[in-house]
């Protein structure tokens, strides 16, 4: 009884389209056989075996990546454009010499194009609501303030002035982000310690009960 054999492989077929840029796994797919039958007849060949970086290589010259770049496009621009990494844009311009940009030199090109974003305020692309975050304690923007400054900070300054200097603003209820007015008291930095504090305590302690002695007052008339 004759022993039954596959498929017989087209070697000359894979190994022209492996020239022609097809990895081995794709013609695997479009013969029919297992990538390692097809590696095993293209390394017999003459076939000039490509590395694995070479392998997933997309054909783009790279002349042609030089001259997108020298026109003014960025790296990002170039790889969103061509579908590619731009760390592989970077490698690329290595391999034709091509003196890549400074930041401040490409932003100088994108402006000259258009391209180079300058929206501020609620039009810029990282717009947060004028608000970020910085372990707890919120910052926001203050027009003619270029940075964010800590809200409790202008929330304080606002009611009672500026801060003097070495002077900090204390959250007593220890909650970071609860910014009102009644909840802040300022305090010079060298004392801001747990046993040295107590007035501001002791003063919204007395706030606290004043009101729940009204509230209590104006329930018992409603009885």
């Amino acid at each position: 009884m004759s022993k039954k054999t596959g498929k017989k492989v087209d070697v000359e077929k894979a190994v022209q389209l492996y020239k022609d840029g097809m990895s081995i796994n794709e013609i695997g797919r479009v013969l029919g056989h297992h990538h390692s039958v097809i590696k095993y007849h293209i390394i017999r060949s003459d076939a000039v075996i490509r590395t694995q970086g070479e392998a997933q290589r997309k054909p783009i010259e790279s002349s042609t990546i030089a001259k997108m770049y020298e026109s003014g496009m960025s790296a990002v621009e170039i790889a969103k454009e061509l579908g590619i990494t731009y760390q592989c844009v970077y490698d690329r311009l290595a391999e034709t010499g091509v003196k890549t940009r400074s930041r401040r030199e490409q932003i100088a090109k994108m402006i000259e194009r258009g391209t180079y974003n300058v929206a501020k305020g609620e039009a810029h692309k990282n717009w947060r609501g004028g608000k970020t975050n910085w372990n707890g304690y919120i910052g926001i923007k203050i027009e003619g303030k270029r940075k964010y400054v800590p809200e409790h900070r202008h929330v304080w300054e606002q009611h009672h002035g500026p801060l003097p200097k070495d002077w900090i603003v204390h959250h007593l209820n220890g909650i970071k982000d609860d910014n009102r007015i009644e909840n802040l008291a300022a305090m010079p930095r060298k004392v801001h310690s747990p046993k040295s504090i107590t007035e501001p305590f002791k003063q919204r302690i007395r706030e606290l009960e004043k009101l729940l002695y009204d509230l209590d007052k104006r329930l018992k008339k409603r009885a």
